[in-house]
């Protein structure tokens, strides 16, 4: 076998191990908390869950982001998450939930606010509302 035959080789070897090793690789980790979370921490690299639950977003329903945190600490983290399962039918109730990745060592504070159809729902009774401290290390 020929010198250049034995470097390709070798070189695609090295690529196939480097492939393998990296799907082996564990993906980030996710800590998933319910909404009415005071506080969390969270490791550097691992993915913040918020969980809102079920809620209706064909009549109305929906939780914005009121109060960012700071990016230098926490990103939003926009890679869509597929439910498992059947998908649900156009205007039936589904699980909502804010996904963030820490970014760097350090603390900062998500506010979150329900609104219906866009407002502030006029009856205070229906009014919710969250802050979460997030602590990242």
């Amino acid at each position: 076998m020929s010198r250049a035959v034995r470097s390709i080789l070798a070189f695609g070897a090295v690529g196939m191990l480097g492939g393998l090793l990296a799907a082996c690789a564990p993906a980030p980790k996710e800590i998933t908390i319910g909404y009415r979370t005071d506080s969390v921490t969270v490791p550097v690299g691992e993915t913040l869950v918020v969980d809102f639950g079920t809620i209706n977003s064909s009549v109305g329903d929906q939780w914005d982001i009121t109060a960012q945190p700071d990016p230098d600490v926490l990103v939003p983290d926009t890679r869509r998450v597929e439910p498992e399962g059947p998908p649900e039918p156009i205007g039936a109730p589904h699980e909502f939930a804010y996904r963030f990745t820490a970014r760097a060592k350090g603390t900062t504070t998500i506010g979150f606010e329900y609104r219906f159809r866009g407002e502030l729902p006029s009856d205070p009774a229906e009014r919710d509302a969250a802050t979460i401290t997030v602590t990242v290390r």
